[in-house]
């Protein structure tokens, strides 16, 4: 409807116009105030034509702007669930790793737990075997072998009293 408005506007300028050069200039003089009405009138015909359409374009254009700016929304939405899953990935991949320095110090103290007791033990045995006697707790203790020897002996003894 708008585009016909301007366009019969536009065909009516194109007539008069050739129907102006077809003039001679004698004639042309002689409808001057005549024609200067039909341009006054031609030209608002035209400026409200233009309006018309200008007014759709810019409905149009809002309609593309409003458009764009939904895709866009959509997009950043999209972006930020990802963002988000990889933050959440992130962290599960973190935590994994805090559990496996934990697991590795807990096991780390383990060992130096055990190789402080097999070094104490080393030494109390360095020291039964040096001496044939222990050390443990402030208390002196024989070793297996003179225990077993001394068990021996009094069964000799025994073995000899009867």
């Amino acid at each position: 409807m708008v585009v016909t408005d301007l366009v019969v506007t536009l065909d009516d300028i194109r007539d008069f116009l050739l129907d102006q050069a077809k003039r001679s200039k004698t004639v042309r003089f002689i409808h001057t105030m005549t024609d200067r009405g039909k341009i006054i009138e031609y030209r608002q015909r035209l400026d409200d034509a233009i309006a018309k359409f200008e007014d759709i374009f810019k409905v149009s254009s809002h309609l593309n702007m409003n458009d764009a700016i939904y895709q866009l929304l959509r997009e950043n939405k999209e972006m930020k669930e990802m963002l988000e899953q990889q933050k959440t990935e992130a962290m599960k991949i973190l935590e994994k790793v805090e559990q496996e320095d934990e697991r590795a110090r807990q096991e780390q103290m383990l060992k130096d737990e055990k190789e402080k007791v097999m070094a104490k033990e080393q030494e109390e045995l360095k020291d039964v075997k040096k001496h044939g006697v222990g050390m443990r707790k402030g208390r002196c203790k024989l070793s297996y072998r003179n225990v077993r020897e001394r068990r021996k002996r009094k069964k000799i003894k025994r073995h000899w009293r009867n």
